[in-house]
């Protein structure tokens, strides 16, 4: 598969299960990626049969329906009034009864939101081919006004089997979304204003807030125009291979690329002195995201004696991402009509321009190993030997082990009487996982610009140390340990866990702020 940080571009009718990795033994093999915990998503794939084709489809609408209750305007007014009593004031409103509701500005900003959702699938296969394609729609608009998302997605899930020991395939997912109108301050402003004053003044321009905290909604959602797009590809290829029985190998290469584009056009409005734009603006940001990673294990599986199991795994993983932005922006575009909105349009002397990147890579060697007694014992010790690009020359590798025992109490022989008790397992885990999230190039030293220095009539462009290198920048570690009990009874009909974890984290990353050294 391929290891991704959200799974916004899947489309939920492709995915066939997940699981959710909790315990320290099961995470800790994951490496830095286990930090947090492992969510495992498992897309539908193709079965063998005759091809099935189904098609989904609904509509449907949200709405904001717990929402803060707040005062109306006679309400409001007279808890203004109290409170400049309280403070030796005089009371603003002399009738507050007579304002009555006045404005709710929820229910000016939010209104009933359209959704819909359709899906097509092709599913089938035979001895030597299995397949799913599959393709959606998914529309929602958003419950503030103006707001909106939609996504289109493609989906090819093959395999194909060469011979008595080799499958190879691919799981492709493709993915193209935008988003619109996403200000999250509309919210806010809706929350903090006064419901005394009304959303349009008696010239039918926009009301003055009368605060300098806050601004019209219904201005700000009139005078958004932002929209960020993604075109997204993430996927795997594998090979799997039996080399003899009870011994295979395996190698997956993944890869998850995102191209975003980014707009943003503020007009040029008044509606009061602490809510305006007095020149239109333009902003625009593209940027590349490209991850790959390369699987490859070896397993090996057998069973002696009908009692015992032992399963081994052993691999070598490695992982890198480039990601590059950029973006430029500008202000006084002759016109605001959509059909300007480009950077050559704005004013040469307001035009700048940004661009940056980064690259990371981590590599890890990993083992483990699953052993079996009687179906009873439960034995697992794993290891993964790391390393990340973001730390020092001398720590770059961290190592992070797990074990975990194993009882189920169910399946011993004086347990055999108590029918109604389908499964009972206590368990305990230890494991260390590692986290590198402390950005890119922190172990090194930086350099930034000054600005610029005038020297014999010369303009120069004058630079100096930004930030010290810190060789000993390390993996932060947590130590998680569950001890937990589970539980079946009554035919399944009864089931649970009971956990307890207890985790201790330790050389901590974190950004501190140490006098630079000077030029």
């Amino acid at each position: 598969g391929m290891l991704v940080n959200d799974i916004g571009f899947l489309n939920s009718h492709d995915i066939a299960s997940m699981e959710i990795l909790k315990d320290a033994s099961a995470t800790a093999i994951y490496g830095s990626r286990g930090a947090n915990g492992v969510i495992i998503v498992t897309t539908k794939q193709g079965r063998q049969g005759k091809p099935t084709l189904s098609i989904t489809g609904s509509e449907g609408f949200q709405v904001v329906s717990d929402r803060l209750k707040m005062a109306n305007a006679s309400q409001y007014a007279e808890l203004l009034n109290e409170a400049l009593i309280n403070s030796d004031g005089d009371p603003l409103y002399p009738d507050p009864a007579s304002l009555g509701k006045g404005t709710n500005w929820f229910d000016e900003i939010f209104h009933i939101a359209s959704v819909r959702d359709y899906q097509v699938s092709l599913n089938g296969g035979s001895e030597t081919v299995n397949y799913n394609l599959s393709a959606g729609y998914f529309q929602q608009k958003g419950v503030i006004k103006r707001s909106g998302y939609h996504r289109m997605t493609l989906r090819l899930n093959n395999d194909y089997k060469i011979g008595d020991k080799v499958v190879i395939g691919h799981n492709i997912s493709a993915a193209f979304s935008a988003k619109t109108n996403d200000d999250p301050a509309v919210v806010g402003q809706a929350y903090r204003l006064s419901p005394i004053i009304t959303p349009y003044n008696e010239n039918g321009d926009f009301s003055d807030s009368q605060n300098s905290s806050t601004g019209n909604p219904l201005a700000t959602i009139a005078y958004l125009n932002n929209s960020v797009r993604d075109d997204r590809i993430t996927g795997n290829a594998f090979l799997d291979w039996t080399i003899i029985d009870g011994l295979s190998f395996r190698t997956s290469f993944g890869f998850d690329y995102l191209n975003r584009r980014e707009e943003i056009f503020r007009p040029k409005y008044f509606v009061s002195s602490t809510q305006k734009n007095e020149q239109n603006e333009l902003s625009k940001n593209w940027s590349r995201d490209f991850t790959w990673l390369w699987e490859n294990t070896l397993t090996y599986n057998m069973i002696f004696k009908d009692i015992h199991r032992l399963n081994l795994l052993g691999g070598i993983t490695a992982q890198e991402r480039r990601f590059e932005l950029l973006g430029g922006s500008g202000r006084e575009l002759f016109s605001q009509d959509k059909n300007y909105w480009y950077l050559d349009q704005t004013s040469k002397d307001t035009r700048s321009a940004v661009n940056n990147g980064y690259t990371e890579a981590i590599f890890s060697y990993l083992f483990r190993a699953n052993y079996t007694l009687m179906e009873r014992y439960l034995f697992t010790f794993s290891l993964r030997h790391e390393g990340s690009s973001r730390f020092g020359e001398n720590h770059k590798w961290g190592n992070f082990p797990a074990v975990s025992v194993g009882w189920r109490i169910s399946d011993e022989k004086f347990m055999k009487g108590l029918s109604w008790i389908d499964d009972l397992k206590v368990r305990y885990d230890y494991g260390v996982t590692g986290n590198q999230e402390i950005g890119n190039y922190n172990s090194l030293a930086t350099y930034r610009a000054f600005g610029w220095y005038q020297y014999n009539g010369n303009r120069f462009h004058v630079w100096g140390p930004g930030k010290n290198a810190n060789s000993e920048l390390r993996w932060e570690k947590g130590h998680n340990q569950n001890i937990g009990l589970d539980f079946s009874f009554f035919q399944h009909k009864v089931t649970g866990s009971f956990n307890y974890f207890h985790r201790k984290q330790s050389d901590l990353l974190g950004d501190y702020s140490v006098p630079v050294p000077p030029n």
